[in-house]
């Protein structure tokens, strides 16, 4: 079985509600109980092209 996790529209822009909403997504995947294979990131990444 391929496991694969799709980040979309994560817009970290350095504000601590970003880093929290992505610090909970990535425990979640650190929580499966299987390896992933892949992460596809998507979207919005940044929230303003601004280093963060």
């Amino acid at each position: 079985m391929i496991v694969t996790a799709h980040l979309g529209d994560t817009h970290l822009d350095g504000e601590q509600r970003s880093a929290d909403r992505t610090r909970a997504v990535m425990d979640y995947l650190n929580a499966m109980p299987y390896d992933l294979d892949a992460v596809v990131a998507t979207g919005d990444v940044a929230d303003h092209g601004l280093p963060c």
